[in-house]
């Protein structure tokens, strides 16, 4: 786009990158206003897990990580879908993940604990938990 928001003409090679690629299709829509927004998606999201619709849920977490990959709290969403659909190895990616960018994050830890109980990987679950249970005391204690 010009400064007039004029669209502008596209060369052929960037068409054939965005046919590739179609998050980048998706977020140029975005940004013209043709696509839904970001804090749109998430609103729904929040509201379909909420209500108890986790395929909903999942479904549009989805589609927002297909042009957001990175957006921590989809991910957070998308776990704690994926774990009432009880489809814990999924969820445990989701976390795994999560843990990545924030390694005292507890509620990745937990649920990953959870997941790990649920798949009967009990000696491996309880290092997650209690990590997580030492962060929950450590933040109650100091008032943070």
């Amino acid at each position: 786009m010009d400064k007039d928001k004029q669209i502008q003409k596209i060369d052929k090679l960037s068409l054939k990158k965005l046919s590739e690629n179609s998050s980048l299709a998706k977020r140029g829509l975005r940004d013209l206003g043709i696509w839904p927004k970001i804090q749109t998606l998430l609103k729904e999201i929040e509201e379909q897990y909420f209500a108890h619709n986790y395929q909903a849920c999942l479904n549009l977490c989805n589609e927002l990580l297909s042009t957001e990959p990175h957006s921590f709290s989809v991910i957070t969403f998308k776990g704690l879908s994926l774990i009432r659909l009880e489809n814990y190895e999924d969820a445990i990616i989701c976390f795994d993940q999560l843990l990545e960018e924030k390694a005292d994050f507890e509620i990745a830890l937990s649920n990953k604990g959870l997941c790990l109980l649920k798949l009967g990987k009990h000696h491996e679950a309880i290092t997650f938990l209690k990590k997580a249970l030492s962060i929950m005391v450590l933040e109650i204690w100091t008032g943070i």
